[in-house]
């Protein structure tokens, strides 16, 4: 039972006997220590004559001889420093198995009060700490839920992000008869509040990053809330932007680039619309609406029909393939774009004043 000196003990290979089936298995030493009953447990090391018992190695282990002496090598240590710990308070380890959903190493005793096979490996009552020994015999019947341990999560707000996901996952809100993300309802009605059709440069002007990011990241979570920073309307504004700039597949991805290049007339545009679904084409009508409303204010705001149109092409369409590379390319088409969506506002605006003095609040397209 002899070690090598000057070996440590916590880093020497152990094993420890289990069946003569299953023979032994490696264990460290630390582990050793912590075994409530050592005088049942057979250990072995290479060096060691033979298996013997825990409760041995214990009883002969000191707390010099683990730092770098021998166990059971007879030396002797000063009082007080011999034997195992004093005053240790004992107790269990219960442990969560992932496999079964149940506990491993509850007390026997306890083992009634949960579902049938939700307790493995429970520990005898005579080899508890006597705090821990039950006192009763669980009542029959007195058990938690016989289901699943591991279920649906509780306490739980199911949440959808506003940005970055398909328009048909957003939460939305019906207006008009069309179904609008809540998110840009949201960011339109704090910027009308705070006269932001007004503002010079409103959707061209970028806002402070740092209270634009906060602000991002907050209206992500509250759809229907002005999130902080809200104050700014440039804020607003590029809000409304990000979210278009952000959807998977841009807004006007649906339509040819050929078409856009091609359509020479805004009702021509227009008539574009009933390629889209409903959902698309309210959004799309959504948006008319309010470029057209910030048109309607260029006297204060400096943002005509081709301005406001300019500063939305590029998060409303995605450039081609062969125009990526290509910084030509890319200027060429998103001023096609542009033109596009110039002629597609200003016959939104006929159609809506021609609609506003007939009383309806709809474009027929």
């Amino acid at each position: 039972m002899a070690m090598n000196g000057g070996t440590s003990v916590s880093s020497e290979v152990w094993y420890e006997f289990l069946n003569n089936d299953n023979s032994a298995h490696p264990v460290q030493w630390t582990e050793l220590e912590e075994r409530l009953h050592p005088d049942e447990t057979l250990v072995y090391r290479p060096g060691l004559e033979g298996w013997c018992t825990l409760e041995a190695l214990l009883r002969n282990h000191s707390p010099r001889g683990a730092a770098g002496g021998s166990v059971g090598d007879g030396a002797s240590a000063p009082a007080g420093e011999e034997g195992r710990p004093q005053h240790v308070q004992r107790g269990i380890s219960v442990r969560y198995d992932p496999v079964t959903g149940g506990l491993s190493g509850l007390p026997e005793g306890w083992a009634g009060m949960l579902p049938e096979g939700c307790t493995r490996d429970t520990v005898p009552n005579r080899a508890l700490p006597p705090a821990l020994c039950p006192t009763t015999t669980p009542v029959e019947g007195l058990r938690l839920f016989d289901g699943p341990i591991v279920g649906m999560p509780f306490n739980v707000s199911k949440w959808t992000p506003a940005y970055g996901v398909p328009l048909e996952l957003v939460e939305r809100a019906s207006v008009n008869g069309f179904e609008i993300p809540c998110v840009l309802l949201t960011c339109r009605k704090a910027l009308l509040e705070l006269g932001g059709l007004r503002e010079e440069g409103i959707f061209r002007v970028s806002p402070d990053a740092t209270h634009f990011h906060a602000a991002s990241l907050q209206l992500n979570i509250e759809h229907k809330e002005v999130p902080a920073g809200g104050n700014d309307v440039h804020v607003l504004a590029n809000l409304i932007k990000l979210w278009f700039r952000e959807l998977p597949t841009r807004l006007l991805a649906p339509i040819p680039v050929e078409t856009i290049t091609n359509c020479a007339s805004g009702a021509e545009s227009l008539q574009l619309l009933h390629q889209f679904s409903e959902l698309h084409k309210g959004v799309i009508l959504w948006l008319l609406d309010l470029m057209a409303d910030v048109a309607n204010h260029q006297q204060h705001n400096k943002m005509s029909e081709e301005a406001i149109s300019i500063v939305m092409a590029p998060n409303l369409y995605t450039l081609p393939e062969e125009a990526r590379d290509e910084p030509l390319e890319q200027l060429r088409f998103g001023k096609q774009v542009a033109k596009f969506i110039v002629n597609l506002l200003r016959h939104y605006m006929s159609v809506r004043t021609r609609s506003s003095s007939q009383g309806s609040s709809e474009v027929d397209t």
